[in-house]
């Protein structure tokens, strides 16, 4: 590589040292790998309906990410949302965000 793109190399590192740790402080204690829900009793009981199915919902979160990085969406998402009666976010912070962040 050229100039100040050229990796560093420590010749002090040798085969088997510890170069990177991980601190257990940061551990949380009820971390989960796997979460599936299970909306069955929400069904049954409340006669409760998702309004997206996972895909719709994906567009969703691909537009608002978009938004917030400054880049136009192809507004999938926001159609999905507009055309199920759905009020979508301006991506301007909510109001808990808000309050979390002591505006």
């Amino acid at each position: 590589m050229i100039g100040s793109m050229a990796p560093h190399v420590n010749s002090d590192v040798k085969v088997g040292d510890v170069v990177i740790e991980v601190d257990p402080r940061y551990f949380r204690p009820t971390e989960v790998n796997h979460l599936q829900a299970d909306i069955t009793k929400a069904r049954t009981q409340l006669k409760w309906e998702p309004r997206f199915n996972f895909l719709e919902l994906v567009k969703v979160i691909v537009d608002y990410d978009l938004k917030a990085a400054g880049i136009e969406p192809a507004n999938k998402g926001t159609n999905a949302c507009r055309s199920k009666g759905f009020c979508y976010t301006d991506h301007a912070y909510s109001f808990y965000e808000k309050v979390r962040e002591g505006a």
